[in-house]
């Protein structure tokens, strides 16, 4: 979850400035969304019913169990962003029919568009403080 914001060679102190003030700020509400968002995609993510006892796949930890937050503050900016350790390289193959998915993507369905969604909100709702730390 970023937002990104595209400014002029004079403004680029100005921006580091109120980036740093903000992050104290914004990056606890920031990782607040994404842990929030891992749990909500937990509690729906497609599990295979036999996964636990299925040949190879006997002790290996499961997709849902991979998500995690990952928060980055530098002078430039905050970056709040989900990963997983398992798998994600196909995750846009998988179609499920659990959990309401109907046959849906559950990487777009339970964490692409949640994740846009709540960056939106977010952003909107920080824009007034980001506005008073910028002396506005």
């Amino acid at each position: 979850m970023s937002v990104d914001v595209e400014v002029g060679h004079e403004l680029d102190d100005w921006v580091r400035r109120v980036a740093r003030q903000a992050a104290p700020t914004v990056a606890p509400r920031m990782e607040q969304e994404v842990r929030e968002l891992i749990e909500e995609i937990k509690k729906r993510w497609p599990v295979d019913p036999h996964g636990k006892t299925r040949p190879g796949r006997i002790g290996r930890p499961h997709t849902r169990d991979g998500f995690r937050a990952v928060l980055t503050v530098t002078q430039d900016g905050i970056e709040a962003r989900i990963t997983n350790d398992f798998g994600a390289d196909y995750f846009y193959k998988i179609r499920s029919e659990q959990n309401d998915l109907e046959g849906k993507s559950p990487f777009v369905t339970l964490v692409r568009t949640p994740a846009r969604k709540r960056a939106k909100a977010l952003a909107d709702d920080l824009s007034e403080d980001l506005v008073r730390m910028a002396g506005g």
